[in-house]
This record gives structure tokens, C-alpha cells and sequence, in this order.
């Protein structure tokens, strides 16, 4: 994994524009907390952020070299936002504002300034043809191996993995809900949302977009496996994604929607067999969130359980309400709170802990954008249903290694796929000759 990404790194020096690229689709894959340096008492360094650290000093560097975006950065402001909330927290973090100082200008690094050179670079129609060409090719290869190890309840990938960081990881086994497919990732939900992830962008680019994606015989037979392999993971994230995010397509009038609709009606036909013998275990999947005898045969979150996580959360929160106690809390502080509020599972309960009220505020102004202002401004259903949908779900549960550049490069997709962004860049064209 570090041979690959420095192969990839080196390729920047010859054509950074596609090293880039493979840097992003290598991403899908790759493990981002895989550590190179950890010494006593100091934050660790990672693989991610030292890759993403090479990749923005290179960009601003030679910023006007690579730059070809028409319009500025959209989230600029939200993003701002929320990187200033992290710096604020750095200041009355229990675990040190040094240490916290350190993770949050990674942070910014690895989840903010990497969104800025992607919105630059990725322009042009080809940009977006090499990147899913790749991204179609590791998804169909994650798929398989998903299906290997869900047979074979051996995962290589991920054993490799647990060598690479002290972070706690773990093969989802024999567990009550049986053995969930995990693949090459690092956690069934993070599989469940990046396969979702693709699906989405494939039924919106073809039903609403009408593109005629390269590779059609294997990206169908992809969202063909991915589908079955979404509900293998035994999590109602990805499923309550789909749902929400391909919502708006579903118009039978339309010749696609219908072929779409047949698809999935055969796809659950054919696993018809397979869900009746494992009927108990996906009935309580999916009444578990209202039915505690439910939750607990299944190992599953209920709603009783999030309201008892609201009120630990809250009480976490009155410790430092307005900057959080910042990302490694967890480390110092033992208590009550933090035995009920279990795995944070929840983007609100991450930033009331963490980053206090300024935290909530970032991240409401994130959604505004997101699901509203953008929306509107280039007059895309599908940014809106994509954006509601992964917001939603991220309130509902936690996404962990939840691959978050393939859903922007999606988003991005469809504000530079809209009518205005191209009526945009065909005037700065007309304007330069």
C-alpha cells in the first residue's frame, strides 16, 4: 500500500493532473489511517496525510498551472467554516491544543483542501470519463472480492489492514446478524454507502443525464452485483441511502426508470430464496429502530437507544459547550456520558462532543449549501436528492471510513453537468477569444 502510493506520487512529478487521478481512485481502496510515524505522547502521522499534504503543497504551488475551474469553489464558505470550528476546538481541547493543533491542520489537509483541488482539476468531460472508468473497475473488484469472503469468511485485505495502525479494527464474523460483507473495507457500513454511492451516480447519469457511460456492459453488471452486496453487509445504512437518493427517478413513464425498476424487481426476485431463510435476521434490521426486542436480538440501534446517546451527548457537551473537547476526548475522559453514548452514531452527537456549538453551526450551514443553496443555483434535482440523502443518513447513524471524495466528485458531477455551469464556461470561452 505505501510502494502504491509512492509510485503514485512519484508519477505527479511527470503528469500531475493524472497522478491526481489515480491518487482518488486508489482512495476507494486504501486504508487512510495506515501509520508511518507514532512516537510517545504525539499525534501519529498517516499515510493520507502525508499524500494529501504532497498533493496540496504542488497544487498551490503551481496553482494557475492546474487550475480550470469557471466558477469558484461553491463550499467554499461552509468549508471555512468548519475548519475554523476545528481550530477553535484546538484551543480548549482536554487532550492538549498542541496535538490538537496538529489534527485539525490534517484534517483540514486530508477533508477540506483536497475538495478545492478536485473542484479545480476534474473540468472537462474526459476528466470525468478517466476517473469513472477507474472508480467502475476497483468498485467491480471490491464486489467480487466482497462475495469471495462472504463464502469463504476469510478477509486477507483487512487482516493486512489491522498491521498498519493501532486503531482498533475488526472483521465483522459470526456474529447474531451472522457474517457481513466487508470486502477491502474497513467496515460494512463504509462498504454498504461507497456501493450505494455508485449506484446513485449510475441510475442519475443514465435516467436524468441520458450519458452513455463507457464501459456499459460492465458498469451494469456492476450495479447488478452491488445491489445484493449492499444488503449482504446486514446495515440499514446503505439501503436508507439508496432509497432516499434515487427517490426522484422513479417515474415508470420514463423508458430507463421502468428498465431500472424491472432490474431491481429480478434482482430481488432472484434473492428471494436467500432473504426467506434469513427472514428473522432482516425483519429485525428493519423494525429494529422502533422495536427494542427487536434492537437487541439483532444487535441493532433503536430509537429508544439514540434518545438515551442524545441526552449522554448533551451531557458531554455541557463540559465545553461552544469549542467541544475535541477529537481524541475519549482518550482522558471516562464517565457515564461516555458509556452511554456508545459509538456516537450520529454526525451531531460527533460535533456536539467534539466541536461544541460552533461544530452544529458549521455543519448546518454545510447542509444549507448542500441540499439548498446549490441546488437552486444550478437547478439540479440530483445534487439535492444525492446531498438530503447522505445527510440523512449520516443523522440517523455514524459513516466510519465512509469514502466522503467519491461522494463530492459526484456532487460535482452534477453542478458541472447542469446548463448553467456550461453556459458559464462557454461565455469566459467566447470572452477569451
Amino acid at each position: 500500500m505505501i510502494t502504491i502510493s509512492l509510485l503514485i506520487m512519484t508519477y505527479g512529478f511527470i503528469n500531475f493532473k493524472k497522478s491526481f487521478f489515480l491518487f482518488l481512485i486508489f482512495q476507494l481502496v486504501w486504508f487512510r489511517d495506515a501509520q508511518l510515524l507514532a512516537l510517545p505522547g504525539a499525534p501519529s502521522i498517516n499515510l493520507d496525510l502525508v499524500v494529501c499534504g504532497y498533493y496540496c503543497i504542488l497544487f498551490f504551488w503551481k496553482q494557475r498551472r492546474y487550475a480550470s475551474a469557471v466558477i469558484d469553489f461553491p463550499l467554499k464558505r461552509p468549508m471555512t467554516v468548519i475548519g475554523l470550528s476545528m481550530l477553535l476546538t484546538s484551543m480548549t481541547a482536554v487532550t492538549g491544543s498542541v496535538g490538537e493543533l496538529f489534527r485539525a491542520c490534517g484534517n483540514i489537509c486530508t477533508d477540506l483542501l483536497i475538495l478545492v483541488i478536485m473542484w479545480e482539476m476534474i473540468e472537462t468531460k474526459e476528466d470525468f470519463i478517466f476517473l469513472f472508468k477507474g472508480i467502475t473497475l476497483v468498485i467491480f473488484c471490491t464486489c467480487l472480492y466482497g462475495i469471495f469472503t462472504y463464502f469463504t469468511h476469510q478477509n486477507s485485505v483487512v487482516d493486512y489492514k489491522f498491521g498498519l495502525t493501532r486503531n482498533p479494527l475488526k472483521v465483522y464474523g459470526d456474529t447474531i446478524r451472522g457474517y457481513r460483507m466487508q470486502s477491502v473495507f474497513e467496515h460494512p457500513i463504509a462498504a454498504a454507502m461507497d456501493w450505494s454511492i455508485y449506484i446513485t451516480f449510475v441510475m442519475h447519469a443514465i435516467i436524468r443525464y441520458n450519458e452513455r457511460l463507457p464501459y456499459r456492459w460492465l458498469v451494469f453488471l456492476t450495479w447488478v452485483i452491488a445491489l445484493p452486496c449492499i444488503i449482504l453487509t446486514k446495515m440499514r445504512t446503505g439501503i436508507f441511502f439508496l432509497m432516499i437518493s434515487i427517490l426522484p427517478l422513479f417515474d415508470i413513464r420514463k423508458r430507463k426508470a421502468f428498465i431500472a425498476v424491472l432490474l431491481s424487481m429480478g434482482i430481488a426476485f432472484a434473492g428471494l430464496p436467500y432473504l426467506l431463510s434469513q427472514q428473522t435476521i432482516y425483519k429485525d434490521l428493519l423494525i429494529s429502530f422502533f422495536d427494542k426486542t427487536a434492537a437487541a436480538r439483532g444487535m441493532g440501534s433503536s430509537l429508544f437507544m439514540r434518545i438515551d446517546q442524545v441526552k449522554a451527548v448533551a451531557g458531554l457537551m455541557k463540559m465545553s459547550p461552544l469549542t467541544g473537547l475535541g477529537e481524541k476526548f475519549g482518550e482522558v475522559i471516562s464517565n457515564e456520558y461516555t458509556i452511554r453514548a456508545l459509538g456516537y452514531e450520529s454526525l451531531w452527537f460527533e460535533q456536539m462532543s467534539r466541536h461544541g456549538l460552533f461544530g452544529i453551526i458549521a455543519y448546518l450551514i454545510l447542509i444549507y449549501y448542500t441540499c439548498i443553496k446549490l441546488p437552486r443555483k444550478f437547478h439540479s434535482v440530483s445534487l439535492c436528492s444525492i446531498s438530503t440523502a447522505f445527510w440523512s443518513t449520516y443523522t440517523l447513524t455514524s459513516l466510519p471510513y465512509v469514502n466522503t471524495y467519491l461522494l463530492y466528485l459526484v456532487m460535482f458531477y452534477f453542478i458541472k453537468r447542469s446548463g448553467i455551469y456550461n453556459r458559464v464556461r462557454e461565455k469566459m470561452r467566447r470572452d477569451k477569444f
